[in-house]
């Protein structure tokens, strides 16, 4: 049986090392979306684009 707590806590590691990533990702991929629906989806794409900036704390200051 998988332990959630493990994952749970596994996840959020990796988004603390690798949030600035997996914001610069999800961004460029919103953008390609946005791009290929012609802006169908603009609104639900920038809500995306937020919750992952909250990932990057580098942008904030909270990293070296």
């Amino acid at each position: 049986m998988v332990n959630l707590g493990k994952l749970t806590k596994k996840a959020k590691d990796l988004a603390d090392k690798h949030g600035d990533k997996i914001a610069s990702a999800v961004d460029k991929v919103t953008d390609k979306v946005d791009e290929k629906t012609k802006g169908k989806y603009k609104d639900k794409l920038a809500k995306v684009d937020d919750a992952a900036s909250k990932l990057d704390k580098s942008a904030k200051g909270t990293q070296p």
